[in-house]
């Protein structure tokens, strides 16, 4: 694969190099001075530690580092499509250096975007993406004060004209661009209008008027479509958070219909938050979020009761009883492959999870997008065929337990089966039983199935010597037991990584069946002790 990869890189590269002085011509040079009436708050904020890494040579990502090299500019094969290549080219480390502070983070900050600008200040077809153009314009735009208002003359002349690049390349993307994806569509919107509310230099009436109804238009749009990610939603919602910032700030109305969508956004993502206020690892999201999902729940003025909660289009169903937090996922997009996985959370420690996303090695991709990573059921060695899955769900409640049902049929075309997986949680959240039911049209044969839960890291797991059921000790003392009927139980090795860049060793809760008839069904609970 990685030969493969590094052929198809220098096939685009050639095309790169025919159409770049094409495309860059077709951007505006404005060389006018950006004059901003005020700056945007930095919601974010920044890691002292990371922007002194960054002054010594050295990216700090989670804590990982990766040595600078202006010679590659991370373009490297293993490097490009990293958290590093993002942190360096979105400029999200100006954030860093500016909780540094001092002349030191302000000159290297200075130097660092005068030699980016010599290497990709003109049109590249892999740094001058649409959402990278979005944060790395905003970076700059929020970091100014610190980093660059008082600069040289010489140096705010290449800056400024640059800056014009990025909104022209932005507005050029938004009118003609074809198939522009709703969610990109959405953060250029929000970015134009979010710099037009700090200086005029990006903005006339005119323009603004007709960004905030467009902006209206592609959120209507986005809600109506059948499915749209974790992920995705989150980006949104940071972005639609500064974009209301910033006009609250500058003075500027704030439309009901975003304030709407705000709180409509904000309330779906919270309510599926485990205890610990942070999202499931579902649909390639990493951790933590915590700080953003606060921001986003003060921005848009509410004040969230955790309940039950069932949402179709982001594919997620979450039931709270007690100190415990289930989360279900049933999503149908491309991007999905493991119907009803299923997290558990006792107050602030994860017990069940997937296994997330590592960003570092493009050869993980697929490994942790199959049903295999998650804690879901399968036929080991297949994946569910998502388009023709027919996903049913419901969610009830039964004397103040919550019972989710759902039924898929992702893998009844090629084995004539499908599966249906009920859980339950008790009223206490001290019991949360499960079954896993398997039905098949035909029988020629048996079929072996697996269900695997992955376990948390900081989980202690051990199987008990008469291998009937795994004692687990979370990192309070807390005891649970786990037992399963009509199943080989075992526990095996297994690997998580929640940020994207760290793997960690963990383990996994495994059982085999074989389906010897037309049906099956594999019971299991998970009980505390």
């Amino acid at each position: 694969m990685p030969a493969e990869w590094l052929k198809s890189l220098g096939q685009r590269a050639a095309t790169v190099s025919l159409l770049r002085p094409v495309y860059d011509s077709g951007i505006d040079r404005i060389n006018d001075p950006i004059v901003f009436s005020s700056y945007p708050q930095d919601l974010w904020g920044g890691d002292q530690v990371a922007g002194r890494w960054m002054m010594n040579g050295y990216a700090s990502l989670s804590g990982m580092r990766m040595q600078l090299d202006k010679r590659s500019w991370f373009f490297r094969a293993h490097q490009v499509q990293t958290p590093f290549y993002n942190y360096i080219h979105s400029f999200a480390f100006l954030r860093d250096l500016k909780a540094v502070g001092g002349h030191d983070a302000r000159r290297f900050a200075r130097d660092m975007t005068t030699e980016w600008m010599q290497h990709f200040q003109s049109y590249h077809a892999v740094g001058w993406g649409d959402d990278m153009v979005v944060e790395r314009l905003l970076n700059w735009i929020v970091c100014y004060s610190f980093c660059y208002e008082t600069a040289s003359e010489e140096f705010l002349q290449d800056l400024h004209r640059t800056m014009h690049r990025h909104h022209s390349f932005l507005i050029r993307t938004l009118t003609r661009k074809k198939h522009l994806m709703q969610g990109t569509k959405i953060r250029i919107l929000a970015a134009l209008i979010t710099s037009a509310c700090h200086t005029q230099s990006f903005c006339d009436t005119l323009h603004y008027d007709s960004w905030i109804i467009m902006l209206k238009g592609a959120l209507e749009d986005w809600q109506e479509q059948d499915n749209h990610g974790l992920v995705a939603s989150l980006s949104i919602g940071k972005i639609l958070v500064r974009l209301i910032t910033s006009l609250q700030q500058t003075q500027h109305n704030t439309p009901e219909w975003l304030q709407r969508h705000m709180h409509d956004m904000t309330h779906m993502l919270y309510s599926i938050t485990h205890n610990d206020k942070d999202l499931p690892l579902f649909q390639g999201m990493t951790l933590p979020n915590g700080q953003a999902l606060e921001k986003m729940k003060t921005v848009a003025k509410i004040r969230l009761r955790k309940g039950e909660a069932q949402y179709k289009k982001q594919g997620v169903t979450a039931v709270r009883r007690g100190k415990t937090s289930l989360t279900v996922h049933h999503a149908e997009h491309n991007d999905s492959h493991a119907p009803f996985a299923m997290e558990m959370a006792y107050g602030g420690y994860r017990i069940v999870t997937g296994c997330g996303t590592y960003k570092m090695d493009e050869n993980w991709r697929e490994p942790l997008m199959s049903i295999a990573a998650h804690s879901a059921a399968a036929i080991p060695g297949h994946e569910p065929a998502m388009d023709h899955a027919d996903i049913k769900i419901s969610l009830e409640t039964m004397n103040g337990a919550g019972l989710f049902n759902g039924t898929h049929a992702g893998y009844k075309n090629e084995f004539r089966l499908t599966h249906t997986r009920r859980v339950y949680l008790d009223q206490g959240g001290v019991d949360c039983r499960g079954e896993d039911m398997f039905i098949r049209t035909i029988a020629l044969k048996p079929q072996d199935v697996v269900i695997r839960f992955h376990l948390h890291p900081t989980v202690k797991a051990s199987l008990v010597h008469d291998k009937g059921h795994i004692l687990m000790r979370l990192p309070n003392g807390t005891g649970w037991i786990f037992q399963a009927d009509n199943a080989v139980l075992s526990l095996q090795e297994s690997v998580f990584c929640s940020d994207g860049i760290n793997l960690q060793k963990t383990q996994q809760i495994v059982l085999n069946a074989a389906i010897e008839e037309l049906s099956h069904t594999v019971k299991w609970a998970f009980k505390k002790v």
